[in-house]
């Protein structure tokens, strides 16, 4: 325990301000592993930033390579963003360029353990397996989800905390066909696939594992389940309480001169219909994949950030 040097009324360890008299403390937190060379705190300035990312004065949370994110490749790029709301970001993205073009998109279910952990190792895992599998099909993409969930599953939960770590999946892997491209997409959960066609309008490939579309699906009225406070509570996921691994399936073929789109929640609450999203994506002035991305998310953190966010693109 130690005094507030105003007032010297006990204080706790740690804290910034002292709770009888308001003063600012600002106590070194005894105990906190000790960095090396450590970096200013871009809060306070003191040069006791921890090893565990925290500054050691203040107890400000420092950024993090993964709080915003942008990966771009010879025909495909994603990027992914903390938000304004999550102290972290548990959103994942993972492309690959080869025989065929891969994205995945992963969210980490925020109320179990490790969630950030599960989503990348989620994500690259499909990724690897998409492109390293000898067809590109619909058997290749359930079994990279498969051995997506395998992995999620070794991810430790934490005594005593809130779930086994979990997050949602969307997958895909496109070539081109005798007619077209053919874009063979799977996922668990509410991340979704879009085409963009040509002239820019927006088609949504996948449907969300929803409470509400459960509901839609047994004959609950449309209106009557969207109301509904569990409306937007996902029904699958990759983890090990995911009652079952195997994904949803879709393949389809489209014209040349697409964009094939996968991105979490934190993007498409902001744009929820087709005509919306289509009318948020002619709204971008981006030249490149990587910039449309950047734009997609930023139009997402200025909207309120109320989420992570990634989105992932490949020209077709």
């Amino acid at each position: 325990m130690t005094e507030c040097p105003s007032c010297s009324e006990p204080t706790i360890e740690g804290a910034k301000f002292c709770e009888a008299c308001g003063s600012d403390i600002n106590v070194p937190i005894e105990g906190a592993p000790a960095a090396v060379d450590a970096p200013a705190c871009v809060s306070c300035g003191e040069h006791s930033v921890t090893v565990d990312g925290y500054c050691g004065s203040c107890g400000h949370k420092q950024p993090a390579e993964r709080d915003h994110l942008e990966v771009e490749l010879d025909g495909a790029a994603y990027v992914t963003d903390r938000g304004k709301r999550h102290h972290r970001n548990e959103d994942a993205g993972a492309i690959g360029v080869g025989e065929r073009m891969v994205l995945v998109v992963c969210d980490g279910v925020s109320t179990t353990d490790n969630p950030d952990q599960a989503s990348q190792l989620g994500a690259d895992t499909a990724r690897d397996a998409l492109g390293a599998a000898p067809e590109s099909d619909e058997a290749a993409m359930v079994a990279a989800v498969l051995a997506a969930q395998e992995q999620v599953t070794s991810v430790p939960a934490v005594p005593g905390g809130e779930g086994n770590p979990s997050c949602t999946i969307v997958a895909a892997a496109a070539t081109p066909g005798e007619s077209g491209v053919d874009v063979v997409l799977g996922w668990l959960g509410d991340s979704r696939g879009y085409w963009i066609d040509a002239d820019g309008v927006v088609e949504q490939l996948t449907e969300d594992h929803s409470w509400a579309n459960d509901q839609i699906r047994s004959g609950v009225d449309p209106a009557e389940a969207a109301a509904d406070p569990q409306a937007s509570t996902i029904s699958r996921w990759l983890g090990l309480d995911n009652p079952d691994a195997t994904p949803e399936v879709v393949t389809v073929n489209r014209s040349v001169g697409g964009r094939l789109m996968l991105c979490s929640d934190g993007l498409w609450n902001y744009a929820r219909t087709d005509e919306e999203m289509s009318a948020l994506v002619a709204a971008q002035s981006a030249t490149t994949l990587v910039e449309l991305a950047a734009a997609l998310t930023a139009h997402a953190v200025a909207s309120g950030g109320h989420d992570n966010i990634t989105v992932a693109l490949a020209q077709l």
